[in-house]
């Protein structure tokens, strides 16, 4: 009953009094008003997820987020070679990354090309190259760049098409879309500005008093582009706009949507979306998937689809032609949305999903490893646990927090891990390679256990339940970003 009282409350951003929880829930039951209350209170109080404000209206809690001036930042511009007097090939992208008004790092990398070949673009990377002096390979630090996109607030400057290419850079390189839902940095200059029409970046370097070699360079931007950005954000944080949450909404207040008259959903559907992690099935008239896709936030990703953009992708118009409806399915992390996205790509065969095939692993630093992931779950009562054993083999058990079966579950692992008793995998070879991918990419953030260093059940058990039952170990990287 608590678990569709959640999400019942999640579609209500207002929340419900206690006679619309019994209406919806309750009202077939025949007992007393009164006492049905006493109920939804005994019910929901000790939940963590719900809160009740002073007029007895219960809300699910919004997580506590962080300020602005706790969060990382990325600024990330693009050196553009023109190619052929048509093509605009971007060849190096640059990375700054900030804290509150303090530069942490900036960094520079170099796409590889088979127009090396050619004398005039192979020139034209030698001097740009020795303008910024250190540069990097991009294809020995995808999987560093695609972490900075997952823990920081991108603000992205310069042609969209350059983000789109760094996309498809990266899922050439790891097999993984980018997911990237950057800020535009003209969008916030022209928020904060309050004009149709922002000033260029030498007029902003200028009024700055930011004094750079003109014509600008990669790193003469990033520096001016930093410089701005900092001093925007210590502005909105003035105004009470301290969070994303309330930067984002800052952005998009008054900003132009699609038409959304050939739609079964409208605008009021996009904006209360949860922002949890999930899956989104796009379907046509005839009803049929064309397109799934995977979300951290599914309200952040699918309105990014509907916001009114001159510059939207072909996959972006592809899907605004066909879309007729939308259908999600909110689960418990990252994660549990790769496996589930895999899963209806396989059902349903979407003519729009083009992501490399993914094969089964044949890493043989993995062939040996055996490791559970301590995963939420979508329910705050549980916590999601995933078994590994090698390429082959990989299943996933619910946990309770508050009253964890933990003879069952040392039954489980025992028989998973170390007797010989087979057990039927959850998962194919192919969600598998998923699960190594994505431990390779986010392992700092996520909680693990590796089998091999417990050495034998008991102190495996030992160090399971000593995590579950420390809420400081429990809470540290479990609800990772």
């Amino acid at each position: 009953m608590k678990e569709k009282i959640y999400k019942y409350l999640l579609s209500r951003e207002n929340g419900s009094t206690p006679d619309e929880l019994l209406e919806e829930f309750f009202s077939t039951l025949g007992q007393h008003p009164n006492q049905m209350k006493i109920v939804v209170d005994s019910l929901l109080k000790p939940d963590s997820r719900f809160v009740k404000d002073g007029q007895g209206v219960w809300r699910v809690k919004k997580s506590q987020e962080k300020t602005l001036s706790d969060r990382l930042f990325t600024i990330i511009d693009f050196e553009i070679i023109e190619f052929d007097h048509r093509r605009k090939i971007p060849c190096v992208t640059g990375l700054l990354q900030f804290k509150d008004d303090k530069v942490i790092q900036k960094k520079f990398y170099e796409f590889d090309f088979q127009l090396y070949s050619n004398s005039f673009f192979a020139e034209k990377i030698k001097q740009i190259k020795r303008e910024l002096k250190n540069v990097e390979k991009f294809e020995l630090y995808a999987g560093e760049i695609y972490q900075l996109f997952q823990t920081s607030i991108i603000i992205s400057f310069g042609l969209r098409s350059s983000m789109h290419f760094l996309n498809s850079k990266i899922l050439g390189v790891l097999g993984v879309d980018l997911e990237y839902d950057d800020i535009p940095f003209k969008l916030l200059a022209r928020k904060i500005q309050q004009k149709q029409k922002i000033p260029n970046l030498h007029e902003l370097a200028e009024f700055y008093q930011l004094s750079f070699p003109f014509p600008y360079n990669l790193n003469s931007r990033l520096e001016i582009l930093s410089a701005i950005v900092i001093d925007y954000m210590r502005m909105l944080s003035n105004e009470g706009i301290n969070s994303e949450e309330k930067l984002r909404a800052f952005l998009t207040q008054s900003e132009s949507w699609v038409n959304f008259s050939k739609f079964t959903f409208n605008k009021d559907f996009i904006e209360n979306l949860p922002s949890l992690p999930g899956v989104y099935l796009m379907k046509d008239e005839r009803g049929e998937v064309f397109y799934v896709g995977k979300a951290k936030k599914l309200k952040t990703r699918i309105s990014s689809y509907f916001a009114n953009k001159q510059d939207i992708d072909e996959k972006g118009k592809a899907i605004l032609d066909r879309i007729k409806d939308i259908s999600i399915e909110v689960v418990g992390s990252e994660l549990e949305a790769l496996l589930l996205e895999h899963r209806y790509i396989k059902e349903y065969n979407p003519k729009l999903n083009t992501q490399i095939e993914i094969h089964p692993a044949d890493h043989k630093k993995y062939q040996k490893e055996r490791i559970i992931i301590f995963a939420p779950s979508f329910s705050a009562e549980h916590l999601k646990l995933y078994f590994i054993n090698g390429v082959n083999e990989a299943n996933s058990f619910e946990l309770s927090r508050e009253k964890p079966d933990f003879n069952k579950i040392e039954n489980l692992i025992d028989n998973y891990f170390f007797n010989s008793n087979k057990i039927a995998g959850e998962y194919s070879p192919a969600q598998i390679e998923i699960i190594w991918r994505w431990l390779e990419l986010n392992g700092d953030a996520v909680n693990y256990l590796k089998i091999n260093e417990c050495g034998n059940l008991s102190h495996c058990m030992e160090i399971l339940k000593n995590y579950i039952r420390d809420p400081n170990l429990f809470t540290s990287k479990i609800h990772y970003q």
